[in-house]
């Protein structure tokens, strides 16, 4: 393993097996540090035999929790054992490690300084942290933590100049797709963003998260039967993939989608889901919605306190779900007439 690490230049290598008996599979997998030899970690998983792919899909899953936990513990020893600088390579593991599961403010802000460190020191040949920043920027102000107008256009103007400068690198990914998204979402462009997202998932048509917009942005643009018919496939997809590794944005977008549909009891039972598996500001936005709508406002108060307590600046007027250009008229109509005034009723700020 240390020759490898010397011939490809990598700090990690992860192998494995997967071994059948009759109709049981066994998947095992190991992580070694080729700077030490050691094997750092190894997990065992049993499976019925069945979906093989779905088997696969789980078990990546369930293993990358485990190798992400333990590159970090060694990368963050060595940077602190060496009482220097991280380098590039032990900043983008970082970062990849932390992932995109999250839009808290604080775990956005985090991602922004690893890559931003890591811009100034990558090579010429690659583009990891261009994208990796330009999309944090893209996620930052999607989530309206920046909401001076100056100041946001500013944050757009490097995200779309990192862009730019790793398209010249290489072709199209989902990074360089996310951010136009993005961009075009919060510049009142519904169909320059449907063409992003569809040049995403053509490209990679197993990825949830693409599909996951579009359902979001079929919300918005005044579609809300095609959005719930994405994004229950998406959710079903992702359940049956590896039930332990739920996707918050499916399930808090699947009880906005019943709210715009008027199933109320079918919106709070995923907000109340969404919540108690993602306790985040969106979570107890939706949940607070949902409680004030069928009438129970203690709970909803209850909801936004919760709320309130992640993000005491939160406000009715900051909130990304407020209606923006390019947002259908019915989904005007729904913020203006339902979820403003209920959200107002359920105690949060204007």
């Amino acid at each position: 393993m240390q020759q490898a690490g010397k011939e490809f230049g990598v700090r990690f290598v992860l192998n494995g097996s997967i071994l059948s008996s009759g109709d049981k599979l066994r998947i095992t997998a190991q992580l070694t540090d080729t700077l030490s030899g050691k094997q750092l970690w190894t997990e065992t998983l049993y499976h019925e035999l069945g979906d093989l792919l779905a088997n696969l899909d789980g078990a990546a899953g369930t293993f990358g929790d485990g190798i992400a936990q333990v590159m970090s513990v060694v990368v963050n020893r060595e940077v602190e054992r060496r009482k220097s600088s991280p380098t590039y390579a032990e900043l983008m593991i970082r970062a990849d490690i932390m992932g995109w599961d999250s839009v808290k403010r604080e775990h956005l802000d985090k991602m922004e300084s690893l890559f931003r460190q890591a811009v100034a020191l990558e090579p010429p040949d690659k583009r990891g942290a261009k994208l990796g920043l330009a999309a944090t920027l893209a996620m930052i102000l999607g989530a309206n933590y920046i909401t001076e107008e100056s100041a946001r256009e500013k944050a757009w103007t490097e995200a779309r100049d990192l862009v730019s400068r790793a398209k010249a690198i290489g072709p199209d990914t989902w990074g360089t797709n996310f951010v136009t998204y993005r961009y075009a979402r919060d510049h009142g462009d519904p169909l320059g963003a449907r063409v992003a997202l569809e040049t995403w998932i053509a490209r990679e048509p197993t990825n949830w998260y693409p599909q996951t917009h579009m359902g979001y942005l079929l919300l918005r643009t005044g579609e809300p039967q095609k959005a719930l018919e994405i994004l229950t496939k998406v959710n079903a997809d992702a359940t049956r993939t590896d039930p332990n590794r739920p996707f918050e944005f499916v399930i808090s977008s699947m009880a906005g989608v019943y709210m715009h549909l008027g199933d109320n009891d079918a919106s709070l039972k995923w907000a109340i889901k969404a919540a108690q598996m993602f306790p985040t500001t969106y979570t107890y936005w939706d949940l607070a919605l949902a409680y004030t709508l069928i009438g129970e406002d203690a709970r909803a108060r209850e909801a936004v306190a919760n709320l309130l307590q992640l993000d005491p600046e939160l406000k009715i007027s900051t909130h990304p779900g407020k209606p923006r250009p390019g947002d259908s008229a019915a989904y005007r109509e729904f913020w203006e007439t339902k979820e403003a005034p209920a959200l107002r009723k359920a105690g949060l700020p204007e």
